[in-house]
Order: structure tokens, then C-alpha cells, then sequence
């Protein structure tokens, strides 16, 4: 299984979609199949928009609705320490956020089974 974690940007063709912290941990409450691969989002407040809707946004209304909401992709990293489930595969952060990539990042190397990595991939072996 694939799991893409993003409440805006549509996955590749063969990945489940969670849009929020709460489907994401729903699916990787119950996997039944192999967790190989996953590609994670920071920033999870803007649901059912586009994103040309959501740049279109004034950058207050920006700020206040990622403050309103309540679990991001770095929450989901955590879980997945805390249970110890992790892709098999490879672990991407897709994040435009830099500094929550960083953070998301920085638990993925502190936390993860990961051997590598290149950018905002994590893997095991030699290459991804």
C-alpha cells in the first residue's frame, strides 16, 4: 500500500488518498496489504479546496486556518514512531511548508528505520 497524505494535491495513479490526520491513521490503523510507500503533506487545513483557491487566499485567512487545525503530517511521522509502523520503501515529504518539512524531517531521522536518504526521500538501501 501507498498512502498519500494530502488535503489539496490529487496522488499518483495506485495511492490511497488521506486528506487529514484522522484518515491516515484510519488506514494505517487497519492495513492489510504491505505499507511500502508514503508521501506526506504538513500542512492539512485546507480540505475541499483547490489550489488555485487556496493561493488565492488572503494571507490572514492563510495564517488562521492553518492555526485552526488541530493535526498536521508531522503529527502523522509521530504516530507512525509511536506505533512503529512505517513504509517499507520510501518516505517522502512533498510539504511547499520549509520549516515544517524541516520539522517533519528531523523526526523521520530521529524516529524512522531509514538507512538513507536524498533531499526529502527516505529509504532503505542503495537507492529509493
Amino acid at each position: 500500500m501507498k498512502l498519500w497524505l494530502d488535503d489539496v494535491r490529487t496522488p499518483p495513479e495506485g495511492w490511497v488518498w488521506a486528506k487529514s490526520y484522522d484518515e491516515a491513521v484510519e488506514i494505517l490503523s487497519n492495513l492489510d496489504d504491505e505499507f511500502t510507500d508514503a508521501s506526506l503533506d504538513h500542512d492539512l487545513a485546507f480540505q475541499g479546496m483547490t489550489l488555485a483557491e487556496m493561493e488565492g487566499l488572503d494571507q490572514k485567512i492563510y495564517v488562521a486556518r492553518l492555526n485552526e487545525a488541530e493535526k498536521n503530517g508531522n503529527h502523522v511521522v509521530l504516530w507512525m514512531h509511536m506505533h512503529n509502523i512505517w513504509p517499507t520503501k520510501t518516505l517522502a515529504v512533498h510539504s511547499a511548508n520549509a520549516p515544517a518539512s524541516s520539522r517533519m524531517m528531523g523526526n523521520i531521522k530521529e524516529y524512522g528505520p531509514y538507512t538513507n536518504y536524498a533531499g526529502r526521500m527516505f529509504y532503505n538501501g542503495e537507492s529509493a
